[in-house]
């Protein structure tokens, strides 16, 4: 889910591939930064049974606009964690002036548990390293999105509809400003 200027600016390109992993008895996935802003990444890699969701950013905010997206992005990952019944691991870069002599990098890196509860956080503009300890127990029963119990039909129409979703206008590509402020 690039935003405009990862795509034309940056020359990442599109891959919609979500593969789940597996370490140490438990089932992670990753999305990136913006990816975080739909619900659809995360809820597919909880439904190919993703226990942790990984979520790295680089946030490098305008300082006019900085609180309010670290409060919408922050929500989104609360959000996800407690309706897909997942672990949410957010992190964050932390600096001032990385792009623009104006913008910042907040940090707020933070775990969150299958109810949206923060278990470990770093704070606002703090570098640190942040653990817990995930029971893969508990995020396989949490959450009010129970995998289980999606009827085979709903899993078969979501996995169709996201792997042949094209954007409504495909030649426009998003801007900073259709999310909050310049990324």
């Amino acid at each position: 889910m690039l935003t405009g200027g990862d795509a034309r600016d940056m020359g990442f390109c599109r891959d919609y591939d979500l593969p789940v992993f597996q370490a140490k008895g438990l089932t992670f996935g990753c999305i990136i930064c913006h990816d975080s802003s739909f619900v659809e990444p995360a809820q597919t890699l909880a439904y190919q049974g993703a226990q942790v969701i990984f979520s790295p950013h680089y946030n490098a905010i305008v300082m006019a606009g900085m609180d309010e997206h670290r409060i919408k992005v922050r929500n989104n990952h609360i959000g996800l964690a407690a309706l897909l019944g997942v672990f949410v691991v957010r992190a964050n870069v932390i600096g001032m002036g990385t792009i623009l002599p104006d913008d910042l990098g907040y940090g707020d890196s933070a775990i969150f548990d299958p109810n949206g509860v923060a278990i470990a956080e770093a704070g606002l503009f703090r570098e640190r390293l942040i653990v817990a300890e995930i029971d893969p127990a508990v995020a396989a029963r949490s959450g009010t999105a129970r995998r289980d119990e999606l009827p085979d039909r709903v899993r078969s129409q979501l996995a169709e509809t996201l792997q042949t979703y094209r954007r409504t206008d495909p030649t426009r590509a998003p801007s900073g400003e259709d999310y909050g402020g310049r990324r």
